[in-house]
């Protein structure tokens, strides 16, 4: 079967767990994901950033990390866990709950842009600025926009009459909508 991997990604810190908290005290926040621990998506992002704050702390802030396979790994929960402050950090996948980020998901289509890391770096900034409703349970630290998209498939493609009849599976409404 073919795969079609998108993933927008979303972070979020729910910093109550910090306030009241004084320099002598440490806290333990709990961060949850979808993906393996040596995922790129993880290791070049949420692992780098706990890593860095316990680091700049000394140790007085860690981390309790929840990975594919985990209680509190699932990706159709990530967001809800996060507003109802079961985790205190996350990183999923906006597309994988439809109808949920309806202007913010607009980011997943196709070539909409050539560069991730601008790409990421602009959604985010229209999310904080404009569209800061769909997030509101919630302080968001990042998108994340993956590179252009990609078609795993034991048949060589050529053409676009070469995907006829192939089973293609879209990660979420946006791209199951593209691949119609």
């Amino acid at each position: 079967m073919s795969t079609m991997p998108r993933s927008v990604a979303f972070a979020g810190v729910a910093l109550a767990a910090l306030c009241g908290a004084s320099s002598a005290q440490s806290v333990t926040l709990k961060f949850a994901s979808m993906a393996p621990e040596r995922n790129p998506i993880n290791q070049c992002g949420p692992v780098a950033i706990m890593e860095a704050i316990t680091k700049r702390t000394g140790g007085k802030v860690k981390f309790t990390r929840f990975f594919a396979g985990t209680a509190l790994s699932h990706p159709l929960r990530q967001y809800q866990q996060l507003a109802k402050n079961v985790t205190d950090m996350s990183q999923g996948v906006l597309t994988y709950t439809p109808g949920r980020f309806p202007l913010t998901s607009l980011a997943a289509l196709p070539f909409l842009m050539k560069d991730n890391v601008a790409g990421a770096r602009a959604v985010t900034r229209v999310v904080q600025t404009h569209l800061q409703k769909e997030f509101k349970d919630i302080h968001l630290l990042a998108i994340v926009v993956p590179a252009l998209y990609q078609i795993h498939s034991r048949k060589e493609i050529k053409t676009i009459d070469d995907m006829k009849g192939l089973r293609l599976r879209g990660a979420g409404r946006v791209h199951q909508m593209v691949l119609k």
